[in-house]
C-alpha cells in the first residue's frame, strides 16, 4: 500500500508514490493527479481521498503547488460535493473506469475528466483536460442531438400500441443504453406499500420482480421533495438511507447496493412510481435530466392509464359495495371452474338477507348497506377461502363450493345459518336473519342452469315456510307454488272493503301506513298527499271537536292492553268506536272503528284501525 501519507505533509516530487502507481502515465505531461483512497472496511464506504501527486500542469491550471496539495485531502481544497467524490473515488479503485464533463472550479473551466484505478489497490487516478467553448459547444449539441433521439425513441415504445408489460420492457432496454447499471427498477407506489414490478438486471443477478418494501407513498413523497432538485436525484452512498428507512437500506447493502440514482414518477401531482438504477455509471453524452423529465410523466401516464383499465376491468366484475364478484363475474369465474373440472363436486348456495326492504325502510338505505357488506364479511368468514362469493344484485347472495369444500356443504350452510348475524347502524346493533337455499352438482343438476334452478327452488320453500332457515333442494319439499310468494301483504291491505289505517299507541298517533281507500275516502290523491294533510297523524284525521276523546280512548286501550273500554268490546281485543272524520275538502263524516293493539318489532305498539261509514 506504501507509506501512509498524513495531512500536512508535503512531497514535492513522485519519488515517494509506489512505482507502479504511476507506470501507467510515465512522462505523460497532462493534467492529473493521484489519490490514496481510505475505505471502511466494515460499510464499504470511501472516507478520504488524499494527494499522494499532482503533476505540474495539474498544479498550473488548479493554481496549486505540488507542495500545497500532496498529503492534503481533496475536500478541503476542491469544491466538490463530498459524497458523490467519495463515491466515485470507491468506485474507481474498486476497478471501475469513469469518465464525464463537469465544471471545475479549480480549473474555472469545463473539463472532460477520466477517474481509474492505479497501478496498486487503493490508489486511483484522476486526469483531466479543458474544454474550449468550442468543443463544449460541440458537446453540448451532439448531446442535445443524442437525448432526443432517446426521447423520441422511448417516447415511441411507450405510446405505441403493444401491451404495457412491453412498452415498460422495451423502455428499460433503451435506458440501459444510457445508463450502465447492475440492476434498473421500476417501483410503483401503493398507500402503504411499493412493490418492483419491472427490471432489467445485469448477468449474473438474482431477480427480484415482485418485492414489497414497506414505504408507503406519503413518506417516498416527503423525501423526494427533501431531496430532489432536478428529475434524477443521486445518491452515491446508500448510507444515507439508513435514516430515512432502514428495510430499505439492509435490503440495498444485503443486495450488494452502493449507489442509487432514481427519478420519481407523477400523475396529477400524485407519486405513482420511480425507476431506479443500482451502481450506475452514467452516460455523459445524454442530458439524464432532460431524457428523464421527458420520459418520466410517459412512465406515470402509463402506469396510471394501465390501472385504471384494471380499475374498470375489475368493477365490471365486481359489486362495488361489497367487493365480491358481481353475477357477471361470477358467471365467468363458475363457468371456468366446472370446465377444469366437469367431474368434480360443486354445490350452488343462494343466500337472501330476510326482511331487507324493511331495514332501507325503517332506518334507511345506510343501514341497509351496512347489513349487506356485515352479511358478505359473515359469508367470506364462514366459507372456505377458494370459495367462488357473490352479489347476485339486492338482498341475494350465492356461494360456489368446489372438490372436497363442496361435500361440507351441509355443515357449511348450517354454521352461517346458526351463526349470530348482526349488523351496526348508530351505535346500535341489529340482528339478522337469512334463508339459504343450496344444491350439488352433479348428483342433483346436471348443468348450470339446472343448479341455478333448484337452489332458487330450495331457497323459496325456505322463504314460504317462515324464512330464517336452510334447505337442500328436495323435489318432495317444493310443495308449494311460487305464485304465493307474488301474493303480499300490500295486496290485501289495498283491496279490502273497508279503509285501513296503521298508527303508533304513543299518544301521537303517527301514522305508519293507510290504505289507498283511505286516501280515497278523504279525497287525497295518494298516501304522500295524505301524510302532506294530516301531518301524518290520527290528529290530523279526527274532527277537531273529537280529537281529545278519541285519542283518550286510544290510550286508555294501549294501557290497559285489555280492550276494556266503554263500548262495543270483541273478546280476542278488538274495540269499537265511533268518531267524525275530516276530509281533504272540509267535509266531515262519521265513521265507526274497529282496531286492535299489535307490538311491531322496532316500532313498538301500534293500531290496526279499520273505518267504515256509522250506518254499518
Amino acid at each position: 500500500m506504501g507509506a501512509i501519507l498524513e495531512p500536512g505533509n508535503t512531497m514535492p516530487d513522485a519519488s515517494c508514490v509506489p512505482e507502479p502507481a504511476l507506470r501507467p502515465f510515465g512522462e505523460v505531461p497532462g493534467a492529473y493527479a493521484i489519490f490514496q483512497v481510505d475505505v471502511d472496511a466494515e460499510t464499504g464506504r470511501a472516507t478520504d481521498a488524499r494527494y499522494v501527486y499532482a503533476s505540474p500542469e495539474y498544479g498550473r491550471i488548479t493554481r496549486r503547488t505540488t507542495e500545497r496539495l500532496v498529503g492534503r485531502s481533496h475536500l478541503e481544497i476542491g469544491e466538490v460535493d463530498a459524497d458523490e467524490w467519495l463515491e466515485l473515488c470507491r468506485r474507481a479503485v474498486g476497478g471501475e473506469q469513469l469518465n464525464g464533463l463537469e465544471y471545475n472550479p479549480l480549473a474555472r473551466s469545463w473539463i472532460s475528466y477520466n477517474l481509474h484505478p492505479a497501478a496498486i489497490d487503493g490508489y486511483c487516478v484522476y486526469a483531466f483536460m479543458l474544454v474550449d467553448a468550442q468543443q463544449l459547444a460541440r458537446q453540448t449539441e451532439d448531446a442535445e442531438a443524442r437525448t432526443y433521439r432517446f426521447i423520441s425513441e422511448m417516447l415511441s415504445a411507450l405510446t405505441g400500441e403493444q401491451s404495457h408489460e412491453a412498452a415498460m420492457e422495451g423502455m428499460l432496454d433503451m435506458m440501459s443504453q444510457v445508463v450502465h447499471t447492475d440492476r434498473l427498477i421500476i417501483f410503483e407506489c401503493g398507500d402503504s406499500t411499493t412493490t418492483v414490478t419491472f427490471e432489467r438486471c445485469a448477468e449474473g443477478m438474482e431477480p427480484q420482480l415482485g418485492t414489497v418494501f414497506p414505504l408507503p407513498r406519503a413518506a417516498l413523497r416527503q423525501w423526494f421533495n427533501k431531496s430532489l432538485k432536478d428529475p434524477v436525484a443521486l445518491v452515491p452512498d446508500v448510507a444515507i438511507l439508513e435514516d430515512f428507512s432502514k428495510p430499505l437500506y439492509d435490503w440495498c447493502r444485503e443486495s450488494g447496493v452502493h449507489s442509487l440514482m432514481t427519478t420519481p414518477f407523477f400523475n396529477d401531482g400524485e407519486l405513482v412510481g420511480f425507476l431506479g438504477a443500482y451502481n450506475y455509471q452514467i452516460d455523459e453524452t445524454v442530458d439524464l435530466n432532460r431524457l428523464f423529465a421527458a420520459v418520466s410523466s410517459f412512465i406515470a401516464a402509463r402506469i396510471d392509464n394501465r390501472r385504471l383499465i384494471e380499475s374498470l376491468a375489475w368493477a365490471s366484475d365486481h359489486d362495488a359495495l361489497t367487493g365480491l364478484l358481481n353475477r357477471r363475474g361470477a358467471q365467468v369465474a363458475i363457468d371456468a371452474l366446472l370446465a377444469e373440472g366437469p367431474e368434480r363436486p360443486h354445490a350452488l348456495v343462494l343466500v337472501d338477507l330476510d326482511d331487507f326492504k324493511k331495514i332501507n325502510d325503517v332506518y334507511g338505505h345506510s343501514a341497509g348497506d351496512e347489513a349487506l357488506m356485515a352479511i358478505a364479511q359473515a359469508i367470506g368468514a364462514t366459507f372456505p377461502e377458494n370459495a367462488l362469493l357473490c352479489r347476485n344484485g339486492g338482498d341475494e347472495f350465492q356461494v360456489v363450493l368446489a372438490g372436497d369444500d363442496a361435500k361440507r356443504v351441509d355443515e357449511l350452510v348450517a354454521n352461517l345459518s346458526h351463526a349470530d348475524l348482526g349488523y351496526e347502524h348508530e351505535g346500535e346493533r341489529y340482528r339478522v336473519t337469512l334463508s339459504i337455499g343450496y344444491v350439488s352438482y352433479p348428483d342433483q343438476a346436471d348443468d348450470i342452469e339446472e343448479l341455478y334452478t333448484k337452489a332458487d327452488e330450495a331457497l323459496y320453500a325456505v322463504k314460504l315456510a317462515g324464512k330464517a332457515g336452510y334447505a337442500r333442494y328436495a323435489p318432495e319439499a317444493i310443495s308449494h307454488h311460487r305464485t304465493q310468494l307474488g301474493f303480499t301483504a300490500r295486496d290485501i291491505m289495498d283491496n279490502v272493503p273497508y279503509p285501513m289505517v296503521v298508527h303508533t299507541a304513543d299518544g301521537k298517533g303517527s301514522i305508519l301506513f293507510a290504505s289507498a281507500q283511505l286516501a280515497n275516502e278523504l279525497g287525497y290523491d295518494n298516501m304522500y298527499e295524505l301524510m302532506k294533510g294530516t301531518g301524518g297523524t290520527m290528529r290530523g284525521i279526527v274532527h277537531g271537536d273529537d280529537v281529545e276523546r278519541v285519542c283518550g280512548d286510544f290510550a286508555q286501550l294501549a294501557q290497559s292492553g285489555t280492550g276494556k273500554l266503554a263500548g262495543i268490546d270483541s273478546a280476542d281485543g278488538r274495540k269499537s268506536m265511533s268518531f267524525r272524520v275530516v276530509a281533504k275538502d272540509g267535509s266531515v263524516q262519521t265513521v265507526n272503528s274497529s282496531c286492535v293493539l299489535v307490538t311491531i318489532e322496532d316500532v313498538g305498539e301500534a293500531f290496526y284501525t279499520l273505518l267504515f261509514p256509522a250506518d254499518e
